[in-house]
């Protein structure tokens, strides 16, 4: 039996580093407190520089209101903090940070700086620690405001170091962060700054609606802030404002719809499926605008105490929430601006878009449904006698024996080896679907789900083999992206290579394109490849990668495939056909839609009474 253990109190430096590890996850965390306590102090610019992805050092400063000595040193102490008192502030909190836990937890898992000094006195302070290290404390002559230096984040903390991701991953988060608070406070000017390299510079708004549309400008560029317009209704107490695009740029996930809470960066399920009822049929399922939507609610209504990370809040009135969100963005996409362009530039604050809308690039129309493979004969057999009325011209022979083996599916079934390349095609209907028959029923294929199933077969083997094919531009493009994209491009570039993209940086978020999956033939290869790298914005390492691989060639494949509306000619209806043989898993496409359904002769005679 093990010796009875004694119950006693943790050490302070031990406690700190358990809470730093919710508090302080990985850099992005510690950026995140930090700027946090600089807007709280009422910053108008706020500057931060990382190095090594913030595991060297994170440094902020900021122009608040600063601390005297003894508030210094006492912010330094667990659980202290001047934003809330008693428990029943809890109940309404209107600042960013409340807990007390960051300081001293960011403090005891790194080599810490913190210089500060108020506007109203001549002289700073400066504390130095070191970990569980007592900390020194001096006097020293300093700006206004703050200024705290983490170097080495968790260099006592070896099994949460190694944990990190690569360099240009947690950087990436970072940047993300700081994009994400610039959105949320058109107010304050915001640097970033990466191994000495500018990454972000977002100067100051004014008070103004047009200082919110600079910062939309600033930080998704010109080609997205011109496709943004503005939201804003006022219910009661409740006020939903900000701007979000038009229904036709949208993105398959929601990396670039930022909701904010009283100017806190959430995830939130309620407001993000107010926003995608509200836009309803007009934008595809599982597709997410792009832009900004802000929520100020009274405090006493939101629970911001709900995650450790403070990422996520609770409403107290959530159907109220849905219903003011959802209305506002109905407003605005019933007055549909975007159908009426106007002539010139107008901001994005009006009726107008920045610039006149453009219409989306035209996906690809005419597409080779033959390869240079497809000119061989295809080498699996026919394992079953020819069946009266059933194409055999393309069939090799048969082996006389295989028609017996219990393992093989019936010739007139789908699973049957070269069962497409058999059937009879009698013609397209609705520019979307092949009819055909085979001797026993009739079959109806969905042009555009077949054929996304052969690409995706092919860009697959194509990968696994190396690269998928290119095609070098005859005149390069130049695309400017949003910053998330922008660094994803980057981070990516031997991924998106792998994919048949040859993109090089042009400046800071300009990108020259270059080559493009031969796929594509070039035709709306920059919206394809916008949708790549909105995807690669999730994934941080190349096992990230390979796990979203599928989804990845899925979207290749269905923007390099026929599309519903197309017109086959026979003979690119047949070679379709031929190809579908060739593929596994043809029952569905790649993103689950079924290929074919057949209905037999019988069931057909019972439509017109003639059983």
């Amino acid at each position: 039996m093990s010796a009875l253990r004694t119950v006693h109190v943790l050490p302070d430096h031990v406690a700190n580093q358990i809470a730093a590890g919710e508090v302080v996850e990985r850099p992005a965390s510690a950026v995140k407190e930090l700027v946090e306590n600089a807007l709280d102090a009422g910053a108008t610019r706020v500057r931060i520089e990382v190095e090594d992805g913030g595991r060297k050092l994170i440094r902020i400063v900021d122009d608040g209101c600063g601390m005297t000595r003894e508030d210094a040193v006492t912010a330094l102490l667990r659980h202290a903090t001047s934003k809330i008192a008693a428990a029943e502030d809890l109940t309404a909190i209107g600042t960013l940070g409340f807990r007390g836990e960051a300081l001293p937890s960011i403090r005891s898992v790194s080599r810490f700086r913190l210089r500060t000094r108020t506007h109203d006195h001549d002289e700073g302070t400066v504390i130095r620690a070191d970990g569980a290290e007592e900390p020194v404390i001096e006097p020293i002559g300093a700006p206004p405001g703050t200024e705290i230096v983490v170097e080495e984040l968790f260099f006592n903390v070896p099994a949460r170091r190694k944990f990190l991701k690569q360099p240009a991953s947690e950087m990436s988060r970072i940047a993300d962060l700081v994009d994400q608070l610039a959105l949320a406070w058109p107010g304050v000017g915001f640097v970033l700054v990466h191994g000495g390299r500018v990454m972000a510079d977002y100067p100051a708004e004014g008070p103004s609606s047009r200082g919110a549309q600079g910062r939309m400008l600033a930080v998704f560029g010109r080609e997205i802030a011109r496709r943004l317009y503005r939201v804003e209704l006022t219910m009661g107490a409740l006020e939903a404002r900000g701007f979000l695009s038009e229904p036709t740029l949208q993105r398959p996930n929601a990396t670039m719809l930022h909701l904010v809470v009283n100017g806190r960066p959430v995830r939130d399920k309620v407001i993000q499926h107010a926003v995608t009822s509200a836009y309803g049929e007009m934008m595809d399922r599982g597709r997410y605008p792009v832009g900004v939507l802000e929520l100020c609610v009274p405090p006493e209504l939101v629970d911001v105490n709900v995650h450790p990370a403070k990422a996520e809040v609770r409403f107290a009135e959530t159907g109220q929430i849905h219903s003011v969100v959802q209305r506002a963005i109905r407003l605005m996409l019933a007055a549909a601006p975007w159908a009426r362009p106007g002539e010139g530039e107008a901001d994005v604050a009006t009726a107008r878009p920045l610039l006149p809308p453009i219409v989306e690039t035209a996906l690809p129309q005419t597409l080779p449904l033959r390869f240079a493979e497809d000119e061989r004969e295809p080498t699996v057999p026919d394992l079953s006698p020819p069946l009266p009325g059933w194409i055999t011209t393309a069939a090799p022979p048969v082996a006389a024996t295989a028609a017996t083996s219990p393992a093989i599916a019936a010739p007139d079934t789908p699973e049957a080896p070269g069962f497409f390349m058999r059937l009879e095609y009698i013609g397209q209907v609705g520019r979307c679907f092949l009819v055909c028959q085979s001797p026993s029923a009739l079959h109806l294929i969905d042009q555009h789900a077949a054929h996304e199933r052969v690409s995706y077969e092919r860009l697959k083997r194509a990968w696994l083999s190396g690269s998928i094919p290119s095609q070098r531009l005859l005149f390069p493009d130049q695309l400017t992206l949003e910053p998330a994209l922008a660094r994803a491009a980057e981070q990516h570039a031997e991924v998106l290579q792998r994919m048949g993209f040859d993109v090089a940086p042009f400046g800071a978020r300009d990108f020259v394109v270059t080559e493009v999956p031969a796929i594509l033939q070039s035709k709306g290869a920059n919206a394809v490849l916008v949708e790549v790298l909105s995807d690669l914005a999730h994934v941080g390492t190349s096992r990230g990668v390979e796990a979203r691989l599928e989804h990845l060639l899925a979207t290749l494949a269905c923007h390099g495939s026929v599309r519903a509306g197309d017109k086959l000619e026979p003979e690119e209806a047949r070679s379709l056909l031929k190809q579908m043989d060739g593929v596994e898993l043809r029952a569905n496409c790649p993103h689950g839609r079924p290929v074919l359904v057949s209905r037999p002769f019988d069931e057909v005679a019972r439509w017109f009474g003639r059983t």
